[in-house]
């Protein structure tokens, strides 16, 4: 099918009814669509892709800086996914998925409907929590049969439930006649009522008024958290600025900074550390992203951009994480004891909900932890450097 993108598959109803799909719809631009559209607006942080299909989305959300998981259980979407150069592939159904963690679920193209039965969404809700951040969303499309021009007639329901959304149907390609797939369609009223009883609170984004629609589920125990936390004033920065001096030339000390992949080195709390975009010790423009340790036993995703590399004067990277991060790091040559050095002078914030409880947060999270996290890279990358 790759080969004639100009073919028309056939998807053939239970009852007859048959709905013409161009080859090209598989390929198509990742924001064609209105609810596509407005779903990749509204991704964040890491994200899994789910029936990622030939990966025009997640190769739109790579590009954009996320962290992202394609998955699809048919090996020739894996095979042109991989061909696309996405940088995390995996031939695996959603059930099977391990136990990480992500930020944005993504059930795009109406692949929600692999559940089946009204009755299957709470298996997938179920693995949707094993796998979501707490602080995490769900974004889906699906379709109100009811005002859709092709099936609102249709005499294809589960004869079981009677929900008119429950479909079977197969697909036909070329006198190729696929086996019958059980499908659910699921109208957006339907999908609230029956989230709200698994603890799911959902939100229309998008209807694009023919019965396709897009939306957003979160837990409803972290929305109530997020309400609460509004109600505090707006952001506040917390911020520590000091200096080092480096016994190692300008230009190597500002070529080990810009080179991230020496970042796990000189600071033990990052993990997993990989280049999304860019390359290697390049200019402005690189994302990195990494688990980064908060506290014993606690972790969080993390983004990493390089905004500003003057060489060899300038440094700036902003961190996106579960608070947003700024380091600026300005270096001068010096001279130590005879020697050729460097002097760093760094200036780092973190922006955060204080409200009136700023001056609490500045003296229990900047003075000591970012003091002390701040130092200790400096200390461990003064030791790299001098010991080089």
């Amino acid at each position: 099918m790759r080969g004639n993108t100009a073919g028309v598959l056939e998807k053939r109803y239970a009852s007859g009814v048959s709905e013409p799909i161009p080859v090209e719809a598989f390929f198509r631009e990742p924001d064609r669509y209105g609810t596509d559209a407005c779903a990749l607006d509204h991704c964040r942080g890491r994200v899994l892709d789910v029936g990622a299909g030939c990966g025009q989305h997640a190769l739109h959300l790579e590009r954009a800086g996320h962290e992202v998981t394609a998955i699809d259980v048919l090996p020739e979407a894996v095979h042109i996914m991989r061909g696309l150069g996405l940088s995390d592939v995996r031939e695996t159904s959603f059930y099977d998925m391990p136990g990480e963690r992500y930020d944005t679920i993504l059930f795009l193209g109406r692949t929600i409907g692999f559940a089946e039965t009204l009755d299957g969404l709470d298996g997938v809700f179920g693995k949707c929590r094993d796998l979501l951040d707490p602080s995490g969303q769900v974004l889906l499309t699906s379709l109100d049969v009811g005002r859709n021009a092709v099936l609102a007639d249709d005499e294809c329901a589960s004869a079981v439930s009677g929900y008119p959304g429950e479909v079977r149907f197969r697909f036909v390609y070329a006198g190729i006649v696929g086996p019958e797939t059980p499908w659910l369609y699921v109208d957006s009223q339907t999908l609230s009522e029956r989230v709200r009883r698994r603890g799911w609170g959902s939100e229309l984004l998008h209807d694009e008024g023919d019965g396709n629609y897009l939306a957003r589920l979160t837990l409803v125990a972290w929305r109530a958290a997020g309400a609460a936390a509004s109600l505090l004033e707006e952001a506040t920065m917390g911020r520590y600025v000091g200096t080092r001096t480096i016994a190692a030339p300008i230009e190597s000390v500002f070529a080990y900074r810009l080179d991230l992949r020496n970042l796990p080195a000189y600071n033990p709390d990052v993990r997993d550390l990989r280049l999304l975009r860019g390359e290697p010790a390049a200019a402005e423009g690189s994302v990195y992203t990494f688990r980064l340790r908060l506290a014993p036993g606690i972790w969080t995703r993390a983004v990493l951009t390089v905004a500003v590399a003057e060489r060899p004067m300038r440094l700036e990277f902003h961190i996106a994480s579960l608070m947003e991060a700024r380091e600026v790091c300005a270096f001068e040559p010096s001279e130590a004891n005879g020697t050729e050095s460097t002097k760093v002078s760094f200036d780092y914030t973190v922006k955060t909900r204080g409200g009136f409880f700023a001056p609490l947060f500045d003296m229990i999270f900047v003075n000591p932890v970012m003091r002390r996290q701040v130092e200790r890279e400096m200390r461990l990358m003064a030791a790299q450097l001098e010991a080089g």
